[in-house]
């Protein structure tokens, strides 16, 4: 008993040596600090004893603490934003993603997980509509030459999908096998044979059939069947072609390097599907204010058509251009339009006068005034003369480059679906200048792709009332009163060059949450004589290429009932004053200088230099601004810059936080 006491006393005095030793001396080791991540927990740097296992914050051993100092795992969640879908690739909806774990989440705290990323379904770019022949049926592209075709399934010798009969002719294949008869008007013994009737100045035809006019004078031609096309090489037609009532399709084929004339005041009025074609020139010469071609729809392809003329030049239910040239002289709506308009690789000219000029007074106003004299006057839709002695309110005939109705329902061609009512162009270059606007979808879309727009107003150069979409296209317009105008606005990659009275852009009204305008890519410049260079109803959202907007007097560079919120890119904004709600979401670092209202500085150059003296970025002012927004990549928290306005204004400053402001 007593030699199992002095074992246990000696063992006890060994581990007060030890314990009392390492009191006074730890053995410490560094634990380094490790990041979290969603996977696993991280811990901020600490020390621990590696003889008594006691942990300790400071490296002398001196600052006990009880645990491990964790970092609770966490998700690194970056944003999606909304992307719209174009005509091959799905778009989706703002969703949020780790970027470690690539989990995906509807909310930016990572709390809700969702399966897959919210897609938007990319625009339908194939008809309804199937079309067939004895092999098989397919869709067409109403955009490009694409298809897809298939195979019939056959039930009782009807297909299920196409409703193609074994026993129903092929109109495709038929139009080949078709008897090409060529009419000579210089034999002018009336007669009828195999259903044509030529007179001295007629001709009337009653049977399908591929008809050839060759240089000839004629005034009429009559067209009394289905399946007819009419080739016209180097005819001079001095009236109208007539249509009789049942008739609901024609083809008229411009022979190649042949030149057409038509000195009548109607070309076609009439409720069909009307297709030109073909290499050749048609010239159209009308000095009344009747429409020139009026069709239920009508397909241009491979054409060159020229109006000069006082009335609509084109007018339909639905408009397919392809690889032609339209070039329109008119004082009314250059093509007018109630439901959709496509135009895929054409050359487009127009040019709207407005007509007659009238005053309050009822009279009319006699002094030989050009559109350069009038200034707009939104609020009566009026123009008011700029000259002295003419110094009065005048109203102008309403002449619009392409208009678009699209409040329409009847007679819609179902071949030609949008998702709504509007106006595509793609591949395109178009030259308008009109006394309204250039070009306008009342009720729907207007979609730009790969064209380049050149535009000159009095009222607004682009409209629409739900959707403006621009991608890798260059538009300019010159002269407006507002430049682009639609409820929503997305710019991808674009050049634009814009100059209005009002507003240059504006996010015109309510749209649900995609009531913003979005600017990915390109380079922007616009320009407001008295108000906003941007007006926008919900946010603006910058994700990256060069914007400068200038609002020359009292306007705004950005207005936005939301908030302006900058991911990327190059942004110059110089105003007279504004006062703008810059939203703190923004991934790029923001510079705010003003001067106190209503002092301006001078116009001239505004530069910002970084710490070491060299140029960050600097851009020339043409008039009196009173502040100036700066956003661009390499500015850094924690650098100092420094300012210089002219000779007039010069300050260094440290950027301290995302969005910095300096007043003088």
């Amino acid at each position: 008993m007593v030699r199992k006491h002095k074992i246990f006393v000696f063992v006890l005095f060994l581990l007060m040596l030890v314990c009392s030793a390492c009191h006074e001396n730890h053995s410490l080791i560094k634990i380094d600090y490790k990041p979290a991540n969603c996977i696993e927990d991280g811990n901020y740097e600490y020390y621990k004893c590696k003889d008594c296992g006691k942990i300790y914050s400071d490296a002398s051993g001196k600052v006990e603490i009880e645990s491990v100092p964790i970092i609770k795992a966490n998700h690194e969640i970056v944003k999606v934003p909304n992307k719209y879908p174009s005509y091959y690739e799905d778009g989706n909806y703002e969703y949020y993603k780790c970027n470690i774990c690539n989990k995906l989440f509807s909310d930016e705290k990572g709390e809700n997980e969702i399966e897959n990323i919210p897609i938007i379904s990319k625009k339908n770019r194939f008809t309804d509509t199937y079309f067939y022949n004895d092999n098989g049926h397919w869709k067409k592209s109403i955009i490009d030459d694409d298809f897809t075709e298939e195979t019939h399934v056959f039930e009782d010798d009807c297909c299920k999908i196409c409703g193609y009969k074994k026993d129903r002719p092929n109109k495709l294949s038929m139009e080949f096998l078709r008897k090409r008869f060529y009419l000579d008007i210089n034999d002018i013994e009336p007669k009828k044979t195999s259903g044509i009737k030529i007179s001295s100045d007629n001709i009337e035809i009653y049977e399908s059939g591929t008809y050839v006019i060759s240089d000839s004078n004629i005034n009429t031609v009559f067209v009394g069947s289905n399946d007819i096309i009419l080739v016209l090489d180097n005819v001079v037609l001095n009236g109208s072609i007539l249509i009789n009532d049942d008739i609901n399709d024609l083809k008229i084929c411009l022979e190649d390097d042949s030149v057409n004339v038509i000195n009548a005041e109607s070309l076609l009025d009439a409720r069909i599907n009307l297709t030109i074609f073909g290499k050749g020139k048609l010239k159209l010469n009308n000095n009344s204010y009747q429409d020139n071609i009026s069709c239920e729809r009508i397909n241009i392809v491979d054409s060159d058509i020229e109006f000069d003329t006082k009335g609509i030049g084109i007018k339909a239910d639905v408009l397919v251009s392809k690889h032609s040239k339209l070039s329109i002289v008119t004082e009314s709506d250059a093509i007018y339009i109630r439901d959709k308009a496509l135009f895929s690789d054409c050359s487009i000219d127009i040019k709207t006068s407005g007509g007659y000029v009238s005053n309050t007074d009822e009279n009319m106003l006699k002094y030989n005034l050009t559109q350069s004299d009038y200034i707009y006057r939104k609020a009566e839709d009026s123009y008011g003369s700029s000259i002295g002695k003419y110094n009065e309110y005048a109203s102008i005939r309403k002449s619009r480059g392409i208009f678009v109705e699209g409040d329409y329902d009847s007679f819609i061609d179902k071949s030609l679906e949008f998702v709504e009512s509007g106006i595509i162009i793609q591949d395109s270059i178009l030259d308008i200048e009109a006394n309204e606007d250039c070009i306008f979808s009342e009720y729907g879309f207007v979609d730009i792709t790969n064209s380049k727009v050149n535009l000159t107003s009095l009222s607004n150069g682009i409209r629409a009332s739900t959707i403006f979409n621009s991608e890798q296209s260059e538009i300019i317009v010159t002269h407006s009163y507002e430049a682009i105008e639609a409820a929503h606005i997305q710019f991808k990659n674009d050049i634009v060059n814009a100059n209005s009275i009002d507003d240059s852009i504006e996010s015109s009204s309510d749209y649900g949450k995609e009531s913003n305008v979005i600017i990915d890519g390109g380079h922007i410049e616009v320009v407001s004589i008295r108000d906003d260079g941007f007006d926008v109803v919900n946010n603006l959202y910058i994700i990256d290429g060069y914007v400068k907007s200038s609002g020359i007097y009292e306007g705004e560079s950005f207005d936005c009932d939301g908030c302006l919120i900058i991911d990327g890119g190059t942004i110059i904004a110089p105003t007279h004053h504004t006062v703008i709600n810059i939203s703190e979401e923004s991934k790029q670092n923001i510079l705010f200088v003003n001067k106190d209202y209503p002092k301006t500085w001078n116009s001239g150059k505004f530069t910002l230099y970084d710490e070491s003296g060299k140029e960050v970025v600097s851009t020339d002012i043409d008039f009196e601004f009173g502040n100036v927004i700066i956003s661009i990549e390499n500015i850094e928290i924690g650098k100092y810059y420094l300012i210089r306005i002219n000779d007039e204004f010069e300050k260094g400053f440290l950027f301290d936080k995302k969005i910095v402001r300096i007043s003088e």
